[in-house]
């Protein structure tokens, strides 16, 4: 019951706050018995514990990146008209590769920053999520007033784009290699 009561309370507040946005129909969400949310972000940062030491890291992140952009993507393309199971599925999914990459950057980042200003760029690195996370509701707010709700969804997958080619130009491997080789 308190599932049901959680959907409601979220959808109702949201569409009161909204009211020219039809996402999907109310109804259809609270008939969901079996969504527990937050399970994706478990997956995808239990799945980033087995696999980030086992497979390259721009692999890994290109994975990440490329997941959530594509699930994103989709999510866009479809539009509004989607039924509630794809829906939850796929932000799911989106939220799973993002789990992904941000529980890879706290084992990347320091292995490529010098000993000396480590804990400065895990801090660095930390603000620029915390900072994107203002940002984010101001800008989906936006966005949503003058585009739709397919606009958020490429905006998102753009975003995950640029992650990815920065992935392909930038980043440095340090996959088996000793911390002292790549961050003297």
């Amino acid at each position: 019951q308190f599932k049901k009561f959680f959907w409601f309370f979220l959808f109702t507040k949201r569409t009161a706050s909204l009211p020219k946005l039809k996402i999907f129909p109310l109804m259809s969400v609270l008939e969901i018995d079996n969504l527990h949310v937050g399970y994706e972000l478990a997956a995808g940062t239990l799945s980033a514990l087995f696999i980030i030491d086992r497979i390259p890291r721009r692999l890994y992140f290109l994975i990440a990146f490329v997941g959530c952009g594509a699930s994103l993507l989709t999510l866009g393309l479809i539009g509004a008209g989607i039924s509630t199971w794809l829906l939850v599925t796929l932000l799911s999914l989106a939220r799973a590769f993002a789990a992904l990459s941000q529980t890879g950057i706290f084992v990347y980042v320091p292995e490529v920053y010098p000993t000396r200003i480590r804990a400065l760029g895990v801090g660095v690195a930390s603000a620029w999520q915390r900072v994107a996370s203002v940002i984010g509701p101001i800008v989906i707010g936006y966005v949503l007033a003058n585009f739709s709700v397919s606009a958020v969804y490429f905006m998102f997958a753009i975003v995950a784009a640029a992650g990815a080619a920065n992935v392909v130009l930038l980043l440095i491997e340090g996959r088996g290699k000793v911390l002292e080789e790549l961050s003297p």
